[in-house]
């Protein structure tokens, strides 16, 4: 399994860029070997992760980004902190409704980030 994730990170003046834009950090992390790796970049392109993961098969734990639909021979799964963080913006200003089909599954939700924290 490798994880993988990419985030803004600025830049100071590298390669005729300005100070003001963002590049990318990508970062790919194996749990059963222990390791990260990390790969600055100016840009993000599903190209990157292609190559960072070239020969890699098995699955491929990520944020949904379409990119990493360029990644061969992985089967694509998703990040439960990205879930749980789309239904905690979403309830922000609101609560579910008692007894609805959301209310239930932002239960679950909870409950499987609960698990994970175990």
């Amino acid at each position: 399994m490798v994880n993988a994730d990419k985030t803004d990170c600025p830049v100071l003046k590298k390669d005729g860029r300005e100070s003001k834009q963002m590049s990318k950090m990508w970062v790919f992390f194996s749990p059963e070997k222990n390791i990260a790796l990390y790969q600055y970049r100016p840009r993000r392109k599903g190209q990157i992760a292609k190559e960072m993961l070239e020969g890699f098969s098995g699955y491929l734990q990520t944020d949904g980004y379409s990119g990493y639909n360029a990644v061969e021979d992985v089967t694509h799964v998703g990040c439960r902190a990205h879930v749980r963080r789309k239904w905690i913006d979403y309830f922000v200003d609101k609560k579910p409704v008692d007894g609805s089909k959301s209310q239930k599954a932002f239960e679950y939700v909870e409950k499987m980030f609960a698990l994970d924290l175990q």
